[in-house]
């Protein structure tokens, strides 16, 4: 147990490297803080491509013909709907 008290001791210097609350006193901490923030930004980034290229890459949807168009409804033409219909009636 001794020697994890003098280990904590050793280490909790460099701990203070981590604190982003206040402004850095080394250049130490000033690299920790650039290579802290460098990685953030790159998995920001990561992200962001991520989530919008499906987004941007999205083809326009197919051209679905109107109902305006006569004797083609439901993308079928009326002789197919007929027999359709006389099947079920």
């Amino acid at each position: 147990m001794q020697w994890l008290l003098a280990e904590w001791k050793r280490l909790r210097p460099y701990f203070s490297l981590l604190d982003f609350a206040s402004p850095p006193a080394s250049r130490v901490a000033w690299a920790v803080r650039v290579c802290v923030l460098s990685f953030a930004v790159v998995v920001l980034y990561k992200r962001v491509v991520a989530v919008t290229t499906p987004l941007l890459d999205a083809k326009p949807l197919p051209f679905i013909p109107s109902e305006e168009v006569e004797d083609y409804r439901f993308r079928l033409p009326e002789r197919t709907r007929r027999e359709i219909f006389a099947e079920i009636a």
